[in-house]
């Protein structure tokens, strides 16, 4: 992997540092505590910041898409089915009022102790989306608990990261995003009849520790579970 680190100093100057080509052995003591060194680092919240900074403004009226997807596991089903488009694991669409024979027969592989998981999307209104994001997700990342990246993944980390990924799309008119910049690691394209709009993306995984947006997805009836109780 590669490490580039911007600093910004008191005084306004700007000092940069790039590392290229890190290995971590995982199986030397002294790799590994450099890998969560590095780890720590690189999920503070500075950091967190510059990476999931946006060119354009994620706000209700500047998003028209937003989903949340997530693995589910069969005693999930028929909740998320209310609120939410349910795949089997084919990539079927799925419904447990009508397809009984599937649903039983996954749940009975699940008492034997052989898990399966289903895939559920769940669609958010702008406006739902950009609440998510202004009162729940820009707070937590603040606080470093969403945004994060994992160098080393352990245990801990399977029990940490949801299995489900927010995803939210934006776009401005071209000539009212003057002042906001491009930014590292998100740069928009120009789509449209003579380039009129300024694309961007945003992308994160929740944790058991972004606690304003699990509330909040919990409360949209979102079902979140850990990659550790969807691996099977």
């Amino acid at each position: 992997m590669s490490l580039y680190i911007d600093y910004e100093m008191e005084n306004g100057s700007h000092i940069s540092r790039q590392y290229y080509g890190l290995v971590f052995y995982l199986s030397s003591e002294k790799s590994q505590a450099d890998a969560r060194a590095a780890q720590k680092l690189l999920n503070t919240p500075e950091a967190i910041a510059c990476r999931k900074a946006t060119a354009v403004e994620f706000t209700a009226d500047t998003i028209f898409d937003a989903q949340v997807n997530g693995t589910i596991l069969p005693g999930d089903v028929e909740k998320a089915a209310e609120s939410a488009e349910v795949y089997d694991g084919y990539g079927d669409t799925f419904d447990p009022k009508y397809d009984f024979a599937e649903f039983a027969a996954t749940v009975q592989a699940v008492e034997k102790g052989e898990l399966d998981v289903y895939s559920a999307n769940w669609s958010l209104t702008p406006e739902e989306a950009a609440e998510l994001y202004t009162t729940c997700i820009l707070p937590d990342m603040a606080d470093g608990t969403i945004g994060t990246v994992w160098i080393i993944t352990d245990e801990e980390y399977e029990n940490t990261v949801y299995n489900a990924q927010i995803s939210m799309d934006a776009r401005v008119l071209r000539g009212n995003n003057e002042n906001r910049g491009y930014y590292a690691g998100s740069i928009p394209a120009y789509y449209g009849t003579n380039a009129d709009y300024i694309y961007d993306y945003f992308y994160t995984v929740p944790t058991v520790n972004s606690v304003r947006t699990n509330r909040w997805l919990e409360q949209h009836g979102v079902i979140l579970r850990t990659l550790a109780e969807t691996s099977g």
